[in-house]
C-alpha cells in the first residue's frame, strides 16, 4: 500500500518532500493520519449544540462501497473537557476510524488505548496487527482553551 508521505509534526500534517518531489510511504503512517485527522460525517444528534456542520470528507462522495466514511469523529471533543470519560470517547473514535484496516483485510488487529497524562494532554497509542509484524504509533492531543489542537 503506497501512499503520498505525510507527517505530523507540531499539530500540523504536512507533504513530505524528497528532492522537490513529493514522497512516498509504504507504511501505514499516512494512512492512519488521514484516518484520525480527517472529520468523518456526523449525524445532527451527534453535533454539539453550538455547531450544525456535520462535516465530512470530501472523497467519500465518490467512494467505491456505499456508506464507506474517512475520517474519525474526534473533532466532536474540541469544546469538551478532559476527563475520562472524553479519554474513552477518543478511543471508540479511533477505533471507529481504524476500523477499515481490519475489514479491508491490512490488517488483523487494530488496539487503541488512550491515557491522559494532565489536564491539557491525551496521549493516544495505537498497535496495528499485521502479517508481517506490529506496527506502533503515538499521538498527543493538546486541549486549549480554543479547542482541541491537532
Amino acid at each position: 500500500m503506497t501512499d503520498f508521505a505525510l507527517k505530523y509534526q507540531d499539530g500540523v500534517i504536512d507533504f513530505i518532500l524528497v528532492n522537490g518531489d513529493l514522497g512516498m510511504d509504504d507504511g501505514l503512517e499516512s494512512a492512519v493520519l488521514l484516518s484520525l485527522l480527517c472529520d468523518a460525517r456526523v449525524s445532527v444528534e451527534e453535533l454539539p449544540h453550538s455547531e450544525d456542520d456535520p462535516g465530512g470528507f470530501w472523497g467519500d462522495f465518490a467512494s467505491e462501497v456505499e456508506g464507506d466514511s474517512t475520517g474519525s469523529k474526534l473533532r466532536l471533543l474540541r469544546r469538551e473537557k478532559l476527563t475520562n470519560e472524553t479519554a474513552t470517547r477518543a478511543k471508540k473514535y479511533c477505533e471507529e476510524a481504524l476500523q477499515w484496516l481490519i475489514d479491508d483485510k491490512i490488517a488483523s488487529d487494530v488496539a487503541v488505548t488512550t491515557e491522559i497524562i494532565n489536564s491539557n494532554l491525551l496521549l493516544i497509542a495505537i498497535e496495528i496487527k499485521r502479517p508481517s509484524g506490529r506496527i506502533y504509533y503515538k499521538f498527543d492531543y493538546i486541549w486549549q482553551s480554543q479547542g482541541l489542537k491537532v
